[in-house]
């Protein structure tokens, strides 16, 4: 029992740790206006749609996801997983605070430093993501959405993933185009979604053979 509660700890931390990195990379991404992820390209077209702070939307879209879990897996919905909604609580906190309160005095002048931006960020979002899937604990709402139309559906979880990144931007873009706003689909979007697809996947299989990830894992104790 002792051991369970102190794995449990562990993988909270790890938890807390990724989700306030790659909550605040996240604004960096959008600062650095070169285009920006299908998730956060989303977030801040609906945000201009709707005069609601882009981390506020993340919140909202969010707990619609973890209600369309619900919906999909009914009875093998587990409990752990609603530990998504303080998650997403915290993460849209946290852009929203970086965001209009610590980057909106900070000026990018260059292209190219708007640019290592999106590289680093991705980068760095990579990693985060890759040793929070290795720890087999709570997932991002959208990828525990994905996942349970992957389990229920028997639809190519990839596939799935994709599919949600697609509608995501195309509905980024009929939102931008209908306000004549900037894009939030540029060039910044697809180098970052090469580089994150790259890295999470290298980091996760890296994590995953660390030994200190292993311990973790003993026992076959994965809420997924």
């Amino acid at each position: 029992m002792k051991q369970d509660a102190l794995k449990f700890i562990q993988k909270s931390f790890v938890l807390l740790t990724c989700v306030t990195v790659v909550s605040i990379f996240a604004t960096f991404l959008i600062h650095a206006n070169i285009g920006m992820g299908s998730v956060e390209a989303l977030n801040s077209s609906m945000g201009l749609l709707t005069g609601i702070k882009i981390g506020t939307v993340a919140v909202i879209i969010n707990v619609f996801l973890i209600l369309l879990q619900i919906i999909i897996l009914r009875k093998e919905f587990q409990l752990i997983q609603l530990l998504q909604l303080p998650i997403v609580l915290l993460q849209g906190t946290i852009i929203n605070f970086f965001l209009y309160e610590i980057l909106h005095t900070v000026q990018f002048d260059s292209y190219m430093e708007r640019l290592i931006i999106v590289i680093v960020c991705s980068v760095i979002n990579g990693i985060m993501l890759g040793l929070l899937a290795a720890i087999q604990f709570i997932s991002f709402p959208l990828e525990a959405a994905c996942l349970a139309i992957h389990q229920k559906m028997n639809w190519d979880f990839g596939k799935v993933r994709f599919s949600f990144d697609i509608f995501n931007m195309l509905f980024s873009l009929a939102i931008s185009l209908y306000l004549s706003s900037h894009l939030n689909v540029r060039e910044g979007t697809i180098i970052s979604g090469i580089l994150f697809s790259l890295v999470i996947g290298y980091s996760y299989q890296f994590f995953k053979r660390q030994q200190w990830v292993q311990r973790m894992l003993k026992k076959e104790d994965r809420f997924l």
